[in-house]
């Protein structure tokens, strides 16, 4: 049951979206939900699985098995579908999970800061960040997935093990970069019972198998289809396109591509760029490209995993969406809100570190910001594309890491400055 503070926790996360999702359908339409190209492929897939009973992007027959996407989304998507909800119906509810990912960010905050103001001013941050109300509003899997996370999350902290594993399963089942999250919960678990590892090892293999359970049907279905285990063929394939085509052209090097046989069903290039066949072609020329240029490679790595927590999302919100349907927003005007909200992430970054110099929640502190680094650490070149979307799931943790400085500070201010009051007062009389 929610208190009254994570009432009106979710009444403005959610209503905060409503409102804009009523405003954009009255001024732009339906379309405006779709309006990147990822929700247009979504709706496809989830159009083919109510259709044509497969898993498939194609537009026409023949409709080749999606290898890239994982079904959790496309299955949200077709549900709706079916029962023949409107777009708006749609983003209504990815709303209602917004809402919920507000409480969630309170109840974590409560948790590992042992304060309600900690989750408390980072729900709030939550609920006006702009970047995260524009994605929230379009039919992309970054708004399930990001629920699912911060859910998994607070079952995780709350030690609810088994609704965690299954939660998290069900994260990695909406977009696979979650299973790259499953370690970090696991070594935090192993550090918190490291001295008692005897007696929760049973706990700890079974929320492993029950994480497995969740995956065998997808990654079954990719055995049988593909001849694979993998969930997705997304980890080689965007490494490859993304990060390794930025290198080599940053170096004056050759990037192969494979080649499309005469006989490919369909004759589409997108789809075959992404089949697990050419898995392999990828991580051979990658393995090969890191053996040869090591140091260069290393360095090009760590400097987008830094440039990434400057980057928000905030100039492709201004210049490709704001400005495009709001010309009176000029470049210079974009580019001063833009600068705005990169001093207002500086502004978090340095509450954060403050966050992090108070010994007594130093390890809670540490447990969220692995999640960012890591997130970056797995994004590379990724982490400053796509207007900032790649980086949402894990923007609550740095939320609640400034938050925390926030707290400490005032809480600081406070003790030092009222000796000072009463001197005043005392003075006056």
């Amino acid at each position: 049951m929610l208190n009254k503070i994570e009432i009106l926790i979710f009444c403005l996360g959610f209503g905060v979206r409503f409102i804009y999702a009523l405003i954009i359908q009255f001024l732009l339409g339906t379309q405006a939900f779709t309006a990147y190209s990822d929700a247009e492929t979504f709706l496809t897939v989830a159009g083919n699985m109510l259709t044509h009973g497969v898993m498939s992007q194609m537009v026409e027959g023949p409709f080749v098995p999606d290898s890239l996407r994982t079904p959790l989304y496309p299955l949200f998507l077709a549900f709706f579908l079916w029962l023949k909800t409107p777009l708006l119906g749609i983003v209504i509810v990815q709303n209602v999970f917004a809402g919920l990912s507000g409480v969630f960010i309170y109840r974590i905050g409560k948790i590992l800061f042992k304060s309600g103001s900690v989750g408390i001013v980072a729900a709030f941050l939550f609920i006006f960040e702009p970047v995260s109300i524009y994605w929230n509003n379009l039919l992309m899997s970054d708004n399930l997935f990001s629920f699912l996370l911060l859910f998994a999350i607070y079952l995780f902290i709350a030690g609810k093990l088994y609704s965690f594993a299954v939660i998290l399963g069900l994260a990695v089942l909406t977009r696979p970069i979650g299973l790259y999250f499953f370690p970090l919960f696991l070594l935090a678990f192993i550090f918190q019972h490291y001295r008692s590892f005897g007696v929760v090892w049973k706990q700890l293999l079974l929320f492993c198998l029950l994480f497995l359970l969740i995956l065998s049907p997808w990654a079954l279905r990719n055995k049988i289809l593909f001849n694979t285990w993998e969930l997705s063929s997304a980890g080689w394939l965007n490494l490859y396109i993304f990060t390794f085509a930025q290198f080599t052209e940053q170096h004056q090097l050759i990037l192969p591509r494979p080649t499309m046989p005469m006989d490919y069903p369909g004759q589409n290039q997108i789809v075959f760029s992404y089949d697990f066949i050419n898995t392999p072609f990828y991580k051979s020329n990658i393995l090969k490209i890191i053996s040869e240029h090591p140091w260069e490679y290393l360095k090009f790595h760590l400097g987008y995993v830094v440039k990434t927590f400057n980057y928000h999302g905030y100039d492709y919100l201004i210049n490709d969406v704001t400005r495009m349907k709001i010309p009176l927003v000029g470049a210079k005007l974009g580019l001063w809100m833009v600068q705005i909200g990169q001093k207002f992430w500086w502004i978090l970054y340095a509450l954060a570190a403050v966050g992090l110099c108070k010994k007594e929640y130093r390890l809670a502190a540490l447990f969220l910001l692995v999640f960012v680094v890591w997130n970056n650490f797995l994004l590379v070149a990724n982490g400053l594309n796509q207007g900032g979307r790649y980086s949402l799931p894990v923007m609550p943790m740095m939320l609640l890491l400034a938050s925390s400085g926030a707290v400490a500070l005032f809480n600081m201010l406070r003790i030092h400055l009222l000796p000072l009051k009463f001197l005043f007062l005392r003075c006056k009389a």
